[in-house]
């Protein structure tokens, strides 16, 4: 009887010890993880605003954009997408893809889609304007916290490519919204983290859709 009690012991001994263990692990790795996260997304997004510089986008002036063989069509300049962004208006890929270069798009100039950020959700391709840049870093990357065995529906996610260099996806975690599981694939690393507030799925995909206070997005599809 002796011996068997002294072996369950050291069972739970050697299983304590592994769980202490464990849960160290899981610790570092999970701070590893965040400050890592958050040193990429950073990063990305400060390569997405640096390339708004090299947007090669014909003035508000008509008669400048004129002198440059193209056409813009008045209204507000808005996050570098000259004419208004008021109401929106569809452009499909093969006009969207390309550099317009002083080339009328609808109500809208586009640049290079390939220097943006693009989003999509249930089929729906939008144009970030660089104007909601600052509102989308906050909301991917709100008090994160690494999480295991989860990854975003992608038949409930939105989608969202970076300039080409990062590919984000995001949704819901639960029924309220308050919990969004954050996908990011970059370099051929994907990290996965929880990020969490109030409302915070609503208003993640209205900042990757219609837009914020500070600027609507375009529409492309």
């Amino acid at each position: 009887m002796r011996k068997w009690g002294f072996k369950l012991l050291v069972g739970f001994v050697i299983l304590l010890l592994a769980g202490i263990i464990g849960s160290f692990v899981y610790l570092v790795q999970a701070r590893m993880q965040l400050v890592e996260f958050r040193f990429q997304i950073e990063s990305i997004m400060t390569a997405a605003s640096m390339a708004v510089e090299e947007w090669d986008l014909p003035t508000s002036d008509k008669e400048d954009a004129e002198a440059d063989g193209g056409s813009v069509v008045g209204g507000a300049e808005a996050g570098g997408v000259v004419g208004s962004v008021a109401g929106g208006v569809a452009v499909d890929d093969a006009a969207a893809g390309a550099a317009v270069d002083g080339a009328e798009v609808g109500e809208f100039v586009l640049p290079d889609l390939s220097k943006a950020i693009v989003t999509e959700y249930q089929g729906t391709r939008t144009f970030i304007v660089p104007g909601n840049y600052r509102a989308l870093l906050y909301y991917l990357e709100l008090d994160p916290a690494m999480t295991l065995f989860r990854r975003p529906k992608r038949s409930e996610a939105i989608r969202i490519d970076i300039c080409g260099i990062a590919t984000v996806y995001a949704a819901p975690l639960n029924a309220s919204g308050e919990r969004v599981l954050v996908e990011l694939q970059v370099d051929g690393e994907t990290f996965v983290m929880q990020v969490h507030g109030y409302e915070h799925w609503e208003k993640l995909l209205a900042c990757c859709t219609t837009g914020t206070y500070h600027d609507e997005n375009v529409p492309l599809s």
